[in-house]
């Protein structure tokens, strides 16, 4: 059966649509849960500090985690001014 080109153009456009990405990601917004927070360079206490978020900072999780040598496990997040660094889980919750 031989199907008209406009209907093969139809069902090939439709499939590009769909396997198509969004690029669209889900935002998790977090917020510290003490008086203030540095945020590091590494996923370590012993790394710089980059910033210093306050319990009105929103941060914004980078979709990354790491566990240090002492377990604790430390979450990649960026600043509304673009700074990025790691926060330690223990002091955020999400927003």
């Amino acid at each position: 059966m031989i199907l008209p080109r406009t209907l093969v153009s139809s069902i090939i456009n439709f499939n590009k649509e769909i396997e198509q990405p969004t690029g669209k990601r889900e935002t998790t917004v977090l917020q510290i849960t003490t008086d203030g927070a540095n945020i590091r360079a590494s996923a370590s206490l012993d790394s710089d500090i980059v910033a210093v978020a306050t319990p009105d900072t929103d941060l914004t999780y980078e979709g990354v985690s790491n566990m240090d040598e002492s377990q604790i496990e430390w979450y990649q997040v960026k600043t509304l001014d673009g700074t990025t660094g790691w926060i330690s889980s223990k002091i955020v919750q999400e927003k």
